[in-house]
């Protein structure tokens, strides 16, 4: 039983790994100024297979943006939504300290580690990629995280490592993350974030307590194909 249970087991990982369709998961919150970027990053993806999902928690709601776009489900949400939501989080937050939130509470906007969690549950494909609204991607990133992926067996993957661009000083370089993954470099098949999921109250650096101990987990050196751009907006 315990051979049949492996075997069954090896198969589904196996069946999931060479599924290639893939949804992009984008957090917002309402910033207008990187609307043109995400539909050009996702338009230069050029996959039947790919769909869009984006979580906005910002003043107002953009779905005009995104209604021409194919395969896009664009979720905003209402100030009553997300006082719920932040009332819930609260509730459920186990340590005594809760001043982590007294922040989104004031700007009336959701937990990072929330709005990435409620973005994979919307979404409907089998890997799951976190495209970050103010970086620049290669549009063979994903075809090459599928591949890494397929290669060695991993359920989860991420870069340390990106590359940054200040718009101001027009300056390239390499950065290292303090917490040895950027979540804008984050991808995962489904029955991965199912195990666990993102912690609602994770303010920031949310991807590193995600993929902890959580199953096969491989960090993959291409860099080379997220460039986050620096400006007033994201500083």
């Amino acid at each position: 039983k315990k051979k049949i249970s492996l075997f069954k087991d090896i198969y589904i990982l196996y069946s999931l790994l060479m599924s290639d369709k893939t949804s992009i998961v984008t957090i917002l919150h309402g910033e207008k100024e990187f609307i043109p970027l995400i539909i050009e990053n996702y338009k230069n993806f050029n996959d039947e297979d790919i769909e869009l999902v984006i979580v906005d928690d910002g003043k107002e709601n953009l779905t005009g943006e995104f209604s021409e776009i194919k395969n896009c489900l664009y979720l905003h949400l209402s100030d009553t939504e997300i006082k719920e939501f932040l009332q819930k989080i609260e509730d459920g937050y186990k340590q005594p300290n809760k001043s982590m939130l007294y922040y989104e509470k004031k700007k009336n906007t959701l937990p990072k580690g929330f709005k990435r969690d409620y973005g994979c549950g919307m979404s409907s494909n089998e890997m799951i990629f976190h495209m970050n609204a103010d970086c620049i991607y290669n549009k063979k990133s994903i075809e090459r995280k599928l591949n890494f992926m397929k290669r060695t067996g991993a359920e989860c993957i991420y870069c340390d490592t990106t590359l940054c661009y200040d718009i101001y000083n027009k300056e390239l370089y390499k950065t290292e993350s303090p917490m040895k993954l950027y979540e804008s470099t984050l991808f995962h098949t489904r029955e991965f974030w199912k195990r666990k999921g993102f912690q609602w109250s994770d303010t920031e650096y949310e991807g590193k307590y995600f993929h902890y101990n959580n199953g096969v987990d491989r960090k993959m050196d291409n860099y080379y194909d997220t460039i986050q751009l620096l400006s007033i907006h994201n500083i």
